[in-house]
């Protein structure tokens, strides 16, 4: 009979929480998605080196939790689970630091074009997609029982989706870093990442520690989403859905554009033609906004707002 540890079960716990509750403090709170699973992934790598140096089911804990090939073909019930748990799990404090400055700078950007539900949506998906392809590659190679762990493959599907919704965009990657167009990252990320799978490949072993298969997987995951979401965008420019807010819409948010940046925002709500878009920049004002009757903030839903006072907003 299996037995989980409790750190397993504390694990499970709150990475099952950590996207319905992200989403939760995004729209009462305005803390974005990037920045609570941030902090949730930080939080379990805390309770993971404690439990690694005072408990003695701790590296009992990090095997339940770490993903395995295996376990795709062959699940148990102490094991089922680390297809999504791993995802939080991280194997030092710079494999955690390293993928969390990459997630803080490319999530946030993407969170805040495309909104917090089509970004978890993404973020989640591509992981799932570099876990199965990481699974998948390394069957193929007849080693079924290697564990891995790490946030990577997800944050590289965010790689793989900035490169399709906004290529042309610059980002830069922090202190003494020039700003690089996505596309340019994006290219050379799945250069080097292709490079170095060859030895697999070639039937030669990866010993270099660090799952390139999750990292590549998840790029053509994110990838192959955001053309996805990128062709939901195009039907809606072509009628399916006005890709134009009403003047009456607009009379309202301007209205709320009392400071520059609500003034700035409003300026790219106005000019955006595209739905999805505009939408995302629409719950951000909201967002920052406040009620115009009693200058309170507003509980936020989308592109629809509410004040206590019972005013309401809804930009279709």
């Amino acid at each position: 009979m299996w037995l989980l540890e409790p750190l397993s079960l504390f694990v499970i716990a709150i990475s099952l929480l950590a996207v319905p509750v992200g989403l939760y403090l995004d729209r009462k709170h305005g803390i974005s998605l990037t920045m609570s699973l941030t902090m949730v992934n930080f939080i379990i790598f805390m309770a993971t080196m404690l439990a690694l140096e005072y408990s003695a089911g701790g590296a009992r804990a990090v095997y339940q939790l770490s993903f395995a090939p295996n376990t795709l073909f062959h699940p148990t019930g102490d094991t089922v689970h680390s297809i999504y748990t791993h995802m939080f799990m991280h194997g030092g404090i710079v494999h955690l630091f390293m993928n969390m400055i990459f997630f803080i700078i490319l999530g946030s950007f993407l969170e805040e074009k495309i909104g917090v539900y089509r970004f978890a949506a993404l973020y989640l998906g591509a992981g799932f997609i570099s876990t199965i392809f990481s699974a998948l590659a390394y069957a193929s190679m007849g080693n079924i029982h290697i564990h891995t762990l790490g946030a990577s493959g997800a944050i590289s599907g965010v790689v793989g989706a900035v490169a399709v919704l906004y290529p042309r965009e610059s980002i830069s990657l922090g202190f003494r870093f020039r700003t690089w167009p996505l596309w340019m990252m994006a290219m050379f990320f799945l250069i080097f990442e292709s490079v170095l799978i060859m030895p697999g490949l070639l039937g030669q072993d990866l010993n270099d520690g660090i799952n390139h298969f999750s990292h590549l997987g998840g790029f053509l995951g994110g990838f192959i989403l955001a053309v996805a979401m990128a062709r939901r965008v195009g039907s809606d420019e072509d009628g399916s859905e006005s890709a134009h807010i009403s003047s009456s819409e607009l009379k309202s948010l301007e209205e709320m554009a009392i400071d520059d940046d609500l003034r700035q925002l409003y300026s790219k709500i106005e000019k955006e033609d595209i739905k999805d878009v505009r939408d995302a920049w629409v719950e951000h004002f909201l967002k920052k906004a406040r009620c115009p009757g009693c200058h309170k903030p507003l509980s936020v839903d989308g592109t629809s707002g509410r004040c206590s006072c019972g005013y309401r907003i809804r930009i279709k």
